[in-house]
């Protein structure tokens, strides 16, 4: 099996995942004052955790198809910004993840519920969620449009 193809394999998973994830903290926020916050803001940290661990893996994962991909490619420099993008993701989101249970634990402690680290937690997502978008696209280029991972055939199709 060829190494390189276990980035794509793992790259749907964060995806899924962390999009998910975000529309589970979206819902509960307006179902803040309902019995079912606290499931469905279990429901996110559950979701957001697995997309963090399977999104640090595909950046495992992208790090051994970088090494075997970089020489097959016409523009390196998508690559390079895909994997900036991609840990820019990684680390926002971790970040995001982190604070939030923080936030939480913070509350229910009763020591403080601050607007302020409400903000900055949202906005954590919101570019974690839009640099997520970018890092896929750089990927689909790489893909698409440069044939990263893509075995080129040798045989001829007659018609």
């Amino acid at each position: 099996m060829r190494i390189e193809l276990i980035h794509p394999m793992i790259v749907h998973f964060p995806l899924a995942l962390l999009f998910t994830g975000v529309g589970f903290k979206v819902v509960s926020f307006f179902l803040r004052d309902t019995s079912f916050y606290r499931y469905v803001e279990v429901a996110s940290w559950m979701v957001l955790s697995l997309g963090v661990c399977f999104a640090w893996l595909a950046i495992l994962s992208g790090e051994f198809a970088y090494d075997i991909e970089k020489k097959n490619l016409c523009k390196e420099d998508v690559l390079n910004k895909h994997a900036f993008l991609a840990y820019t993701t990684a680390f926002l989101f971790t970040a995001a993840l982190l604070l939030d249970f923080g936030r939480a634990w913070m509350k229910k402690m009763r020591l403080f519920s601050n607007k302020v680290v409400f903000v900055i937690n949202f906005l954590l997502f919101l570019s974690g969620t839009i640099f997520l978008i970018f890092t896929g696209a750089f990927g689909g280029i790489l893909v698409f449009e440069q044939g990263a991972a893509v075995e080129r055939c040798c045989k001829t199709v007659r018609l």
